[in-house]
């Protein structure tokens, strides 16, 4: 038989030869990458102009040759909902050096990478595996629990229930803070709740858990459940302000303590009902008014080492003793009567009364 012989290869079907068209629209295989740019939706070089993109460098077989690096461009990354109402957005940190060539110094997000249909140009981000640079790991003595972080915003729930929040700061490719941080929210394991605007929230260099934070002189708001009690602290001042009415209502004591000065202001009027009513002041007490009116049910008692009135006219109404309980009648009117005697020497005579029926004067 003669004529031209055809080669062996072109009657394969699904042999392991790994052709260019198999790679670009048979691309099914399940790729772990390094994020190496991010391309914003308003770069010029973003394709689809609706999300960020990703390149990501993945280092995979090549049929059956050697292990290759690629470089997958414009990579959208998944979204949890889907929607326009309901989204979930993030952005992935890209390594350093757009150039990687030490895996073993990448400090951009390990991603897991499919791609749609199978075809190369249609990658899609869906997951991402732990940086195996990362020094913060959950250990044995963690127990149950769970950590996340992002961008310096940490989120921690513990073996016993608890939970918090730190805010770090801003944080680098290497987690280290670019700015100060610290406040924190926390629901212990009673069921207690706070929140503080403590400073640190640096991680120990060694384990890579944050490192306890400074809690003195702090603001604070806290409500305790084994305590029953609710407390609010400021370095400088607590302000409430209500549109409408504002009540405190206590069952038992209430206590106010300043160590300055204190104002009340109503710009209307203002009333106080109480059992039994006790001012003590070290100094002075200067009470300022167009008019004031004391009416008592039982007795007034006034004691100082001087008393001084002043006004243009003082009514006392009632007995007034002075000197103390049990005096004398005060004299109103005197008279005296002069005279010549039956030995032609001048006489003078003094007749007293009348005496008032409501001053008494103690001797």
């Amino acid at each position: 038989m003669s004529g031209p012989v055809l080669p062996n290869g072109l009657f394969k079907q699904g042999g392991k030869e790994f052709s260019a068209g198999e790679k670009q629209f048979r691309n099914f295989s399940f790729k772990q990458g390094i994020v190496t740019r991010i391309r914003e939706k308003d770069d010029q070089d973003n394709q689809g102009k609706f999300c960020t993109e990703y390149d990501v460098l993945v280092f995979e077989q090549n049929g059956n040759g050697g292990v290759a690096p690629v470089t997958y461009k414009n990579v959208m990354a998944f979204d949890v909902f889907g929607g326009i109402a309901d989204f979930y957005r993030f952005k992935l940190r890209k390594h350093e050096n757009e150039n990687i060539k030490d895996l073993t110094k990448n400090t951009g997000s390990v991603v897991l990478m499919l791609c749609l249909n199978g075809n190369s140009d249609m990658g899609v981000i869906v997951g991402c595996l732990q940086h195996g640079g990362s020094k913060n790991r959950l250990s044995k003595e963690d127990g149950q629990a769970l950590e996340w972080e992002y961008n310096g915003i940490n989120f921690g729930i513990n073996d016993d229930g608890s939970f918090r929040i730190v805010q770090r700061g801003p944080t680098d490719n290497l987690g280290d803070q670019k700015g100060e941080g610290g406040t924190q929210i926390r629901l212990e394991k009673d069921g207690s709740f706070e929140i503080n605007d403590s400073a640190g929230g640096k991680r120990d260099p060694e384990t890579g858990a944050i490192m306890p934070m400074e809690e003195k002189e702090v603001e604070r708001i806290r409500m305790d459940k084994t305590q029953k009690s609710v407390s609010f602290e400021a370095g400088k001042s607590i302000n409430a302000l209500s549109r409408g009415t504002y009540s405190v209502d206590a069952k038992e004591d209430i206590t106010i303590k300043t160590a300055a000065k204190m104002a009340l202001e109503a710009a209307g009027s203002a009333s106080m009902t109480c059992e039994a009513l006790k001012v003590t002041a070290k100094n002075d007490v200067e009470i300022t008014a167009k008019g004031m009116t004391a009416s008592l049910q039982a007795n007034f008692k006034l004691e100082a080492k001087q008393i001084k009135m002043s006004a243009p006219q003082i009514v006392l109404d009632g007995i007034v003793q002075v000197g103390g309980p049990g005096g004398q009648p005060a004299l109103i009117t005197s008279t005296t009567f002069f005279g010549i005697g039956n030995l032609g020497i001048p006489v003078f005579s003094i007749a007293q009364g009348p005496y008032s029926s409501k001053v008494m004067i103690k001797p």
